[in-house]
């Protein structure tokens, strides 16, 4: 497993994968092409928060990344984050895993 101390670079480029792939799903966005298109659309709003060292990711990046994630358990992560930030979304809308 690559640490956040040995390659930053890497590891900031997969915060800004994550982030602009799960923004996009939030907005409507159905596959790889829609990311990297949200990211594009949204770029100087982006470039704020993210270090986005090489731009915007390619759709291909996306994919990549994405793939091989079992949903489960990404969903799982999901939900636990963001119980950890105090969002009780899902308690709200009665869905459930």
């Amino acid at each position: 497993m690559l640490s956040n101390a040995n390659y930053p670079a890497l590891m900031q480029r997969l915060t800004d994968i994550f982030m602009i792939g799960i923004l996009s799903v939030i907005a409507g966005g159905k596959g790889w092409e829609d990311m990297e298109n949200y990211g594009l659309s949204k770029y100087d709003w982006l470039e704020q928060f993210l270090a986005l060292p090489e731009g915007i990711p390619s759709a291909d990046s996306f994919r990549r990344v994405f793939e091989p994630i079992n949903p489960k358990v990404f969903e799982g992560c999901f939900r636990h984050w963001l119980e950890s930030i105090g969002c009780d979304y899902f308690s709200k809308t009665g869905s459930g895993t």
